[in-house]
């Protein structure tokens, strides 16, 4: 008995390290799972309210808008605005003077604010330091108007002249590598395909049963949109 007595113990001492070990574990992934929640808690808050980060916004959002900003009179812009403040300087011709008078000077501040973000993102994301899946349901609406720029695409243009224009943008100012990682993410079926994404509210005009994921949601949008709306006229 005394044998059968001592096996007992030292099976229950095994378990109970075992539980210990495996609770310790638990508690360690849940503090985890808090602090990530927590710095993208501070991510989004840091996107909603920096007057650069919302005028961004507006411009990869809006064809055209008068936007309040705090440290100045309101921004106001088009397309043709928007589209020349993508140009980047050193393309112009030799010994010509490249100037961005406002609102392009105050476009190109906003862009660039939303390109050191969204980099910031990704090395976030890339690290591990927030969670992807809760990360994109709330950002990926945004990367994909920033890749897309189709609220500035002109009449009678193909849809990738604009987005070229952002990239080269985007190679000449931040860092190139990261966008398109980024940009990578919103194709992801790890995430897109099981998203709470809801996009009817997202635009005013009735749309068919939009395909499962994310960015095929949104690509469907887009494609409707620029069969049944027309362009900005103007624009360069």
């Amino acid at each position: 008995m005394t044998d059968w007595a001592d096996i007992t113990v030292k099976v229950l001492g095994l378990v109970g390290i075992g539980f210990g070990y495996w609770w310790g574990v638990r508690q360690w992934q849940e503090g985890q799972r808090w602090k990530r929640a927590e710095r993208l808690d501070t991510l989004i808050r840091e996107f909603e309210t920096k007057p650069w980060l919302r005028l961004a916004t507006k411009v990869v959002d809006w064809e055209a808008a008068t936007v309040p900003f705090a440290d100045g009179p309101p921004v106001v812009y088009g397309t043709k605005d928007v589209r020349a403040a993508m140009f980047v300087h050193w393309d112009a011709a030799p010994g010509a003077s490249v100037e961005y008078p406002d609102p392009q000077n105050q476009i190109r501040d906003a862009l660039d604010a939303l390109l050191d973000f969204f980099v910031r993102l990704e090395h976030e994301l890339s690290a591990h330091l927030i969670d992807e899946r809760a990360a994109m349901q709330y950002f990926a609406y945004w990367i994909f108007r920033l890749e897309t720029m189709e609220e500035h695409i002109a009449d009678n243009e193909p849809a990738n002249v604009v987005a070229d224009k952002m990239r080269a943008y985007e190679a000449a100012y931040s860092d190139p590598d990261y966008m398109q990682r980024l940009y990578a993410r919103l194709k992801k079926e790890s995430w897109n395909s099981e998203s709470e994404w809801t996009l009817d509210t997202a635009f005013d005009d009735p749309k068919p049963a939009p395909p499962s994921g994310f960015y095929q949601r949104m690509q469907a949008r887009s494609r409707t949109r620029t069969l049944s709306q027309p362009r900005a006229s103007g624009s360069s």
